[in-house]
């Protein structure tokens, strides 16, 4: 049984919350394969949408995120051990 994290320590999340946005890019010019199936097939198995990267889409997933229980990013991403806040996740292009 999938549980939110709310839920594991014994919070109910809110019931308005939608179940899961999986978004999925494959990088400039399709680099990172499968992305988009694995967003699909998260999507699927928690009831919730799929969204694929493209032009301009970094500001959406930022303005639904908070209507979701779970955000899942099948994307390119570098995390700077020395600078954490230098990382990044590639989740369309540009």
């Amino acid at each position: 049984m999938l549980r939110t994290m709310k839920q594991h320590r014994g919070v109910d999340a809110p019931a308005a919350l939608r179940a899961c946005l999986a978004l999925g890019f494959d990088g400039a010019g399709g680099t990172l394969r499968h992305t988009w199936p694995e967003a699909v097939t998260i999507a699927s198995l928690c009831g919730g949408d799929a969204w694929q990267g493209a032009t301009g889409i970094g500001a959406r997933p930022r303005a639904a995120a908070g209507s979701y229980r779970w955000l899942h990013l099948a994307c390119h991403g570098e995390f700077d051990r020395d600078d954490p806040l230098r990382s990044w996740l590639e989740i369309g292009p540009g």
